[in-house]
């Protein structure tokens, strides 16, 4: 199957001749000449029509009286030639839409994690909706169409992933058959490595009382953290190209800085007023000029919350009426050991009591396997950036690790 510039019966009517090297006359046509280019661009064009690959869930059965998280495992170690990803592209089946389905991600798995048969429930027992040995992600769709990387650029394609989707817990609705997911689109190698980085507090550190007009809540990416992961790459700076947006309900503002050293920040993506569908970042969404981020500087992400409707406190968690707070970006250089920047408490249980909370930092490229492996952190700063709303009363003007969960 070839596309064929010039057919074979289409002969011009005037040629114009050239002499090649050796010849005593003028034997090739032009037109002739541009004819065998033309076919040698099209046969080489279509031998790299990029791969495409589906990941999909396998027709599963979602009870949708509650929010529910599916999972899937695939083997991508089969595509040798194409390791990289230049276009993602959300799949749903016929009767699914945005209106049932809150976000779908691709995470990069290692060899540790357990893969079970077909499609799977992917809510551990703790609440969690990171799957052991999966903690990488690769790119995650909250909103809006397809994402295409800038040309020449891609991200990295893992050899193990699992795909996870949230469908949304419905009204009026019981269950639904469902084999929705993404279509990623591989390009050649030789392009620039981008990286899915996520900055955000996990493992119930971020909590919003009810009944307030507004709820402040940042956290931050410590200087220590980046400055580590540019020296195990060699990397003089590295460049925040891209970011999303990621709260649920109650999210009124949102803002991702570049905190310098001496204290002063600036703006890298605002989203004022925040609103899931239609914000400039609420889905990923280039900048318009990389932001090179150095030595001794740290990233903060705020989140802004209205919780006068909520009768009862809002913690962090994996359905839509819990709350989050997270800036997804793509950076480069591809840091291997730098793919997310949490808050922690290594100590955290999903039952009360949890008022007294230490709190931790992972900057690394998994979630620690003992309390030994999270660092101390105390926010670099000393206070928050005054971008978001600076009228705010002071009560509002806190950070996750300050912030208590019940």
């Amino acid at each position: 199957r070839h596309r064929w510039r010039f057919r074979p019966w289409q002969t011009p009517e005037s040629s114009v001749w050239i002499v090649l090297p050796g010849m005593r006359a003028p034997t090739v046509p032009i037109a002739c000449l541009a004819y065998a280019l033309a076919c040698v661009s099209a046969l080489t064009a279509d031998a790299r029509e990029p791969i495409t690959l589906s990941l999909t869930n396998a027709s599963v059965r979602v009870e949708q009286l509650k929010d529910a998280y599916v999972c899937s495992f695939f083997d991508l170690a089969s595509t040798e030639e194409a390791r990289f990803v230049d276009r993602i592209d959300p799949v749903f089946s016929p009767q699914s839409n945005m209106r049932n389905i809150h976000h779908m991600t691709v995470y990069d798995c290692d060899q540790t994690a357990v893969a079970p048969p077909g499609s799977f429930p992917c809510i551990l027992p703790s609440g969690s909706g990171i799957w052991p040995g999966c903690e990488r992600m690769l790119y995650t769709w909250n909103n809006g169409e397809s994402f295409q990387m800038p040309a020449g650029t891609g991200l990295r394609l893992p050899a193990r992933a699992m795909l996870q989707v949230h469908y949304k817990m419905q009204s009026g609705t019981l269950h639904l058959r469902d084999s929705s997911g993404m279509r990623i689109r591989l390009a050649p190698s030789g392009v620039k490595a981008f990286q899915f980085f996520e900055l955000g507090p996990r493992w119930g550190m971020l909590s919003v009382p009810p009944n307030r007009k507004q709820t402040k809540i940042a956290t931050v990416c410590a200087a220590e953290c980046i400055s580590r992961a540019l020296d195990e790459a060699g990397a003089p700076f590295l460049e925040v190209v891209a970011v999303n947006h990621h709260m649920h309900l109650l999210g009124a503002k949102a803002v991702t800085e570049q905190v310098f050293p001496n204290g002063s920040a600036r703006v890298i993506a605002l989203d004022d007023p925040f609103n899931a569908h239609s914000s400039p970042f609420s889905q990923m969404t280039f900048l318009k000029a990389p932001v090179r981020i150095h030595r001794g500087d740290a990233l903060q992400y705020t989140c802004l919350y209205d919780s006068r409707k909520r009768m009862s406190r809002t913690v962090l968690g994996v359905r839509l009426m819990d709350e989050m707070c997270f800036s997804y970006m793509l950076i480069s250089p591809a840091l291997d050991s730098f793919t997310a920047c949490w808050h922690v408490n290594p100590f955290f249980k999903p039952t009360p009591p949890k008022w007294r909370r230490p709190c931790g930092a992972v900057c690394s490229s998994a979630i620690p396997k003992a309390t030994r492996d999270v660092a101390p952190f105390v926010m670099p700063i000393g206070r928050l950036t005054a971008h978001v709303d600076p009228a705010a009363a002071s009560i509002a003007d806190r950070d996750v690790c300050q912030a208590p969960s019940t």
